[in-house]
């Protein structure tokens, strides 16, 4: 399967460009097929949440499996497990009563007194339930911490030990902007060391998304040429990456703000190393914390 990130420029976001990611983030439909569990970081900004949701619609369509992005961005800052685990057993059904995965009433009696086994229980409920294995996404893994984040991640480690007796989640994906050693560090303080070393036992493989490089940024922009016939001279190209260093969203707010704004959407004028310069120093005054 090919990978692709969906880039869509900040300033107009009906226009869609995509790039061929898998120089950049090699070997996910491997370890999908391996049931492996596995964590996907990235900065802010730079396409992550787009390439999940993209990937996930792809493994949809491809039919082999169920594939459900779920964000726990909204459960943030809960950190007794007591609260957290049923904020994040409603994100699931939440994802799920928006997705075209049969969900016959997830979690319509979950007990959520049980909170140590809430979640494990209903992931276990739905995968029994379902003629295809599943895959989940979950954004803003990071989000979780203490309780919250040692009670989840010990579900899920339970669900995976036994899957091969009682179904669980084929593959989960743990994604955001911080790697497993972070995830690690968030468990309990300091002076109380790791929580349980086993918690992360179960996580196979640790992947960041990559910037662009020149050449990625220059198909991207093509694609705007081809659709649009405005050039780009190659000094623009140039500067565009040795400015943003290939930041996703650098790159596109650069081109927007350089073709929206300063050129007026007129597509028979030159983006010139000149504008980018010029799109550069405004995004900066605009917009303190890009980096």
């Amino acid at each position: 399967m090919a990978h692709y990130f969906n880039v869509a420029g900040p300033c107009n976001a009906a226009k869609h460009y995509m790039i061929e990611a898998s120089s950049r983030l090699t070997g996910i439909t491997e370890l999908i097929n391996q049931e492996q569990y596995f964590v996907i970081h990235a900065a802010r900004q730079s396409g992550k949440t787009t390439f999940l949701l993209d990937l996930a619609n792809r493994i949809n369509r491809e039919g082999k499996y169920y594939a459900l992005y779920c964000s726990l961005e909204g459960v943030q800052g809960i950190i007794d497990p007591k609260e957290g685990i049923p904020a994040v057993v409603r994100r699931i059904e939440k994802a799920l009563r928006f997705s075209n995965i049969p969900n016959v009433n997830f979690a319509k009696d979950a007990d959520y007194n049980d909170y140590t086994g809430v979640l494990a229980t209903e992931l276990t409920v739905l995968s029994m339930s379902l003629d295809k294995p599943l895959v989940i996404f979950f954004d803003e893994a990071d989000c979780l911490s203490e309780g919250t984040l040692i009670s989840f991640l010990r579900q899920l480690r339970s669900g995976y030990t036994m899957r091969f007796q009682v179904p669980f989640v084929h593959s989960i994906i743990f994604a955001g902007t911080r790697n497993i050693c972070d995830f690690s560090t968030r468990c309990r303080p300091e002076s109380q060391g790791l929580a349980d070393a086993t918690l992360f036992g179960n996580i196979s493989k640790i992947l960041s998304i990559k910037n662009f490089t020149q050449e990625e940024i220059m198909s991207l922009y093509r694609q705007h040429t081809t659709e649009t016939g405005q050039i780009f001279e190659p000094e623009a190209i140039e500067m565009v990456y040795q400015l943003s260093q290939g930041q996703p969203w650098l790159v596109n707010a650069i081109a927007c703000e350089v073709i929206e704004k300063m050129l007026q959407s007129d597509y028979s004028k030159l983006v010139t190393a000149e504008l980018v310069d010029k799109a550069i120093q405004t995004i900066s005054q605009n917009r303190n914390d890009w980096r």
